[in-house]
Parts: structure tokens; C-alpha cells; sequence
């Protein structure tokens, strides 16, 4: 007996990524309980067992591994032939959407609300941008924008909308001036340096940035957030390297710092807004237009208030 439910070949993928029952069914918006039954008749039409229920986290048998790629490529199709009957329609039936958490802080809200009339069904999910890349391979997206660009991936159509610098962030009682790689690496030997526990975009290129100027901090702290290191910076425990937009979040603690522009740093961070249907063009021209005139309306305005030079360093593309 063949397939006949996508939901439940759905429901499968998802536990493939995850290895959770309860995540997959977080993803799916389902109970744990809906996505247990729903692999359960999958495995009663093919008669065969897809997954290890005795293994955590949940592993693939060899079935469910022969399996997996062929779902992917099925659910794929289903998705690209339901846009191409949809694709002259104002308004698509499902829009998926990722935003790494980096936009989704910033410009979320304004993104969501503007893509509100162009679907019927809204789901959105943020993330680290590393993940939502994988899940973005995987077919989990219509559309994603993230610091991560797909050059390489057949069928993906994708734009760069924000460019932003990296800024030194010091304490305010700090006047030492920092010009040079040697400023950089005293300044790393007198105070620990403040980075991301995850390996966030933003943290992987200033990780570069250090190597290339030769410094390799010996003492760092690792932490969640952008306002929870821009408030340590502010006591005067440490210094950071950090953009604009993770500056703005922050900003509470402005008062008590220092920025400066590095003249031996030109690295940036790239935001790309992807999508891997033509279909979806309309709403990710929608969902750009709202990110640069949220960033034009807040957060660019509102970094000039606290240095010109922050809002020079967030460029629109």
C-alpha cells in the first residue's frame, strides 16, 4: 500500500531533524501525541518500522534512512507544483517563514505584520541562523532571511538587503585610545573579552577578527544576549566587538560605554533574504520593504541619537 497522507511523511522528516517526538511536533504544530499517531500509520502503510523507539534521542532504522530522501524530494514537489497552481494568486495558501534571531529582535514585528495580507496561513520560526540554514536545505522554508547566503543551491533566488561593521564596545571609564592591532591586544590583556555562547554569525566573524589582528584573548565570558553583554561592558567588567543592530539592543546601557570604528577592521555582517520558489517573490519583496523601513524608522534613528557613526555603520542594501 502506497502513501497517502503527506501530513504523517511530514511528521516523519521532522522527527529525522529533531530526534524528538516533542520537537517535532513543536514544529509541526501538533500535540506529541498527533505526531506519534501520525508516524504510526505511516509505518502501518509501509509496513515496516522507521525509527528505534528503544534509542534517545530517537534514531532512523534502515528503512526510515531509505526513506528519508525520498520524502524530502516528495514533499518538495508537492510544495513547488502547490506553487505554481497558486503562483498568480495574490494570496498564498501557506507562507513559511524564518528569521534569525538577530532580525527577528530588531525588525520581526514590522516583517510579520507587512506579510499579514499575502497568505492565509502565517507560520513563523526564528532561530540561530546556522540552524535555520540546515532547515532551509531541508525544504522547512519558503522564505528566510538570515546572515547566511545559498550561492551554491540549485533553485534558490536570494538578495542581500543589510550590510553592518563591527564596532569596538568599551567601558565609558575606559579613555584608553584602541587604533592599532597592538592597542587591541593590550586592551584584551587588561580586561576579558565578552562573546556569544552559540555560534551566532556575528560571533564566528569577530572570532576572525581577532585571529587575523593575532590576539587570542585569554580570558573571555560567554553569554546569551546582546543586552545582557552590553550591560556587563557598562560595569566595566570586560569589552566586546559587536554591530549596530546588537548595539540598539542594548542601548539602555549606552550612556555607559564607548564605541570606536577599528581602522584595521573591514569586516561585515550580511543579512540575504532567500526564498527557493518564485512564487514567493511577492512576499519576500513585501517582507524586504518592511525590514529596511523598519530599520530606517527605529532602529537607524535611533542609533544616531546615540553616535552618528553606529548609524553610518548599519548600511540598507
Amino acid at each position: 500500500m502506497g502513501i497517502r497522507n503527506l501530513g504523517s511523511l511530514e511528521v516523519f522528516v521532522a522527527l529525522a531533524d529533531t530526534q524528538s517526538f516533542t520537537e517535532a511536533a513543536k514544529r509541526m504544530g501538533m500535540t506529541t501525541s498527533a505526531a506519534s499517531q501520525a508516524l504510526k500509520a505511516l509505518e502501518k502503510e509501509l509496513a515496516v518500522a522507521l525509527i528505534s523507539r528503544k534509542s534517545r534521542p530517537v534514531m532512523l532504522t534502515g528503512a526510515g534512512r531509505n526513506l528519508l530522501d525520498g520524502a524530502r524530494a516528495l514533499l518538495r514537489d508537492a510544495r513547488e507544483l502547490e506553487t505554481a497552481v497558486t503562483i498568480s494568486s495574490p494570496i498564498l495558501p501557506l507562507l513559511r517563514l524564518g528569521l534569525a534571531e538577530s532580525v527577528s529582535c530588531t525588525v520581526g514585528a514590522d516583517i510579520v505584520g507587512a506579510l499579514f495580507p499575502c497568505t492565509k496561513q502565517l507560520s513563523v520560526r526564528t532561530a540561530m541562523a546556522l540552524q535555520l540554514s540546515e532547515q532551509f536545505k531541508n525544504g522547512d522554508f519558503d522564505l528566510l532571511i538570515s546572515p547566511v547566503s545559498f550561492p551554491d543551491m540549485d533553485g534558490v533566488m536570494e538578495e542581500a538587503v543589510v550590510a553592518e561593521s563591527f564596532f569596538l564596545v568599551t567601558p565609558a571609564s575606559n579613555t584608553r585610545s584602541v587604533s592599532t592591532p597592538a592597542d587591541l591586544l593590550q586592551l584584551a590583556r587588561d580586561l576579558p573579552y565578552f562573546s556569544y555562547t552559540t555560534a551566532a554569525s556575528d560571533k564566528l566573524i569577530s572570532e576572525r577578527i581577532l585571529r587575523s589582528a593575532g590576539i587570542s584573548p585569554q580570558r573571555s565570558v560567554l553569554v546569551e544576549s546582546s543586552t545582557t553583554m552590553m550591560g556587563l561592558v557598562a560595569q566595566g567588567l570586560g569589552w566586546a566587538l559587536l554591530l549596530p543592530s546588537n548595539i540598539w539592543m542594548g542601548r539602555d546601557f549606552c550612556a555607559d560605554l564607548r564605541f570606536t570604528q577599528l581602522p584595521f577592521v573591514s569586516a561585515q555582517r550580511r543579512q540575504y533574504a532567500a526564498i527557493r520558489s518564485q512564487g514567493f517573490s511577492r512576499a519576500a519583496k513585501q517582507a524586504v520593504e518592511a525590514l529596511k523601513n523598519g530599520l530606517r524608522k527605529r532602529v537607524i534613528a535611533q542609533l544616531a541619537n546615540i553616535h552618528p557613526m553606529l548609524a553610518e555603520g548599519l548600511t540598507i542594501l
